[in-house]
């Protein structure tokens, strides 16, 4: 099957534009707006920045007292729930305290045509931007 960009495209929205950076939307096939991505695309002295900003979740799921489905609704499944609670908690200061970092993770789920809407985004918005750097320094050096 070939994909082609959209535009508009599916899951990519453009937020803000300025003379050297573009900032994007990804949303994230689930529907859940927790799993976006956040993204700025910046040209600025000849580098190219791609930054990223998600959510990222720590292992809140991991249970240190494990919970069972006949737990549920009784008084047992709220004390196990603040257990687990408190500890996945005191895990992160721990680490942090420890190492100085977290290790956490975040995923994004892009269906094909989110996929290639994607990297058509970055590939546009790197390209659009160089142009304008270019027109920025011609216009330079004419007025000089």
């Amino acid at each position: 099957m070939n994909l082609d960009p959209q535009n508009p495209a599916q899951g990519i929205m453009l937020d803000q534009e300025f003379d050297n950076a573009k900032f994007y939307t990804v949303s994230c096939s689930c529907g859940n707006p927790n799993d976006q991505i956040k993204l700025e695309i910046e040209v600025e002295d000849g580098v190219i920045t791609t930054h990223v900003w998600t959510k990222v979740k720590t292992d809140r799921w991991r249970q240190t007292w494990p919970i069972m489905d006949r737990d549920y609704g009784s008084w047992l499944y709220y004390i196990k729930y603040l257990i687990n609670a408190v500890t996945s908690r005191i895990r992160v200061i721990w680490s942090v305290l420890t190492r100085g970092y977290v290790e956490m993770e975040s995923w994004t789920i892009l269906n094909e045509q989110q996929s290639v809407n994607f990297a058509w985004a970055l590939h546009n918005a790197v390209k659009e931007l160089q142009a304008h750097r270019q027109t920025q320094e011609v216009l330079t050096k004419t007025k000089k």
